[in-house]
C-alpha cells in the first residue's frame, strides 16, 4: 500500500502532515516529542520541524539566534518539553545561563527546574519571549520572573495516561 497523494483525514494535499499506515488506514503521525493518549490524537493541524533543525539552533553573524531558531521555539508541539529546554539551553548565549537542574516536586514527583538568566543579552531575552509564547510551555512550566532577568520554568514528566 502506497501512501495517498491527499490526506485521508481532511482531504488535502496541501500541508505537510506526515501519515503512518495503520492496519491498512493511513492516519496522522504524531509529531516528534508528542505521545498518542486518550485526551491526545494526531491531527492534521500538527506541527512538524525539520528534525536536523531541532537538533542544532542557528546564529546570525552576530551571533544571535535567528528566527527559525525562535521560531522553533515558539511552534515547539505540546508534550516533549524537557528537549525544548535542551534545545534553548543550547541557544543560548555564554553572556548569561540557562541552567537544567533536577528537583523533587513537594508531591514527590520528579521535574526539572530551569533558570534562565539573561546576563542582560538581548538574543537570550528573544529565546525568553519566546518560551513565554509558547502558551502550551509557558502555561505550564512558567514558575517565576525576576528583575534583572531571570526567568524560572518547572518543567513536569507529563503524566502517563
Amino acid at each position: 500500500m502506497t501512501k495517498p497523494a491527499t490526506c485521508p483525514t481532511c482531504g488535502s494535499d496541501k500541508h505537510e502532515v506526515r501519515h503512518v499506515n495503520d492496519m491498512g488506514n493511513w492516519r496522522p503521525q504524531a509529531p516528534p516529542g508528542t505521545v498518542e493518549t486518550a485526551n491526545y490524537k494526531p491531527s492534521c493541524n500538527d506541527t512538524w520541524h525539520d528534525e536536523e533543525a531541532i537538533k542544532q539552533p542557528t546564529f546570525d553573524a552576530d551571533g544571535y539566534p535567528t528566527d527559525e531558531t525562535l521560531d522553533v521555539i515558539r511552534e515547539w508541539p505540546y508534550g516533549d518539553y524537557l528537549a525544548l529546554a535542551e534545545y534553548a539551553q543550547k541557544s543560548w548565549c555564554f553572556y548569561g545561563e540557562l541552567i537544567l537542574t533536577p528537583v523533587v516536586t513537594v508531591h514527590g514527583d520528579t521535574a526539572t527546574k530551569m533558570l534562565c538568566i539573561t546576563g542582560g543579552w538581548s538574543g537570550n531575552e528573544s529565546i525568553i519571549h519566546a518560551l513565554m509564547d509558547n502558551f502550551g510551555f509557558s502555561t505550564t512550566c512558567w514558575e517565576s520572573t525576576h528583575r534583572g532577568g531571570l526567568v524560572v520554568f518547572e518543567i513536569r514528566k507529563p503524566k502517563e495516561g
